[in-house]
C-alpha cells in the first residue's frame, strides 16, 4: 500500500486515541458500567464510536443527514412537549435536565 495511506491511517488513530481519553463518552461508560455488564457498555459504547465515524467520513449525503437531524430534533422537542403537559414543573426541570446529559 502506499504511504500516504499509512501515514493518514496512523495520524487519524493516534488523533482520535489521544481526544478519547477523559471526554465525556468515557466518563459516562464508566458511570454506566457500574450499573450495567461491563461487556454491555463495552459494545454499546464502541457502536456508538463506529455509527459516528461512518456518519462522520460522510458515507451518508449532506441532504440526508440534515433531514435526519431536523426529524431527531422535532421527535425530542415533540416529547418534551407531550411530557411538559403530563408533569409538575419540579419533575420537567429533571426530564429536561436528563435529556440534555444523554444528548451530550
Amino acid at each position: 500500500m502506499d504511504i500516504s495511506f499509512y501515514h493518514g491511517f496512523l495520524a487519524s488513530l493516534s488523533v482520535i486515541i489521544v481526544s478519547e481519553l477523559g471526554d465525556k463518552t468515557w466518563f459516562i461508560a464508566v458511570i454506566m458500567s457500574m450499573r450495567h455488564s461491563r461487556l454491555t457498555v463495552f459494545l454499546g459504547a464502541m457502536s456508538a464510536l463506529v455509527l459516528m465515524t461512518v456518519l462522520s467520513a460522510a458515507v451518508i449525503s449532506g441532504g440526508v443527514l440534515g433531514h435526519a437531524i431536523c426529524t431527531g430534533i422535532a421527535v425530542v422537542g415533540g416529547k418534551l412537549v407531550a411530557q411538559r403537559i403530563s408533569v409538575r414543573t419540579g419533575e420537567f426541570d429533571l426530564i429536561i435536565f436528563r435529556t440534555i446529559i444523554v444528548s451530550f
